[in-house]
């Protein structure tokens, strides 16, 4: 599922009941949001460095300090 989400997002998230916050928070992949609503940190990694997000970078965002 996770190349899925890689692939078409937009298509995958209409398939689950989420909320417009839900929903705006995975398709602009806010990492931060995300982890407000109570996804793990240690789920949210892997998807931020498969994107290109340094280890470093991540934490800021989680943190609420965006570099």
């Amino acid at each position: 599922m996770f190349d899925r989400f890689l692939r078409e997002r937009e298509t995958l998230i209409t398939e689950y009941r989420l909320t417009e916050e839900e929903q705006r928070a995975l398709l602009e992949t806010d990492f931060r949001s995300l982890y407000e609503m109570g996804v793990h940190s240690l789920l949210l990694g892997p998807l931020a460095a498969t994107l290109g997000v340094s280890f470093p970078d991540y934490l800021a965002i989680l943190r609420g300090n965006q570099t």
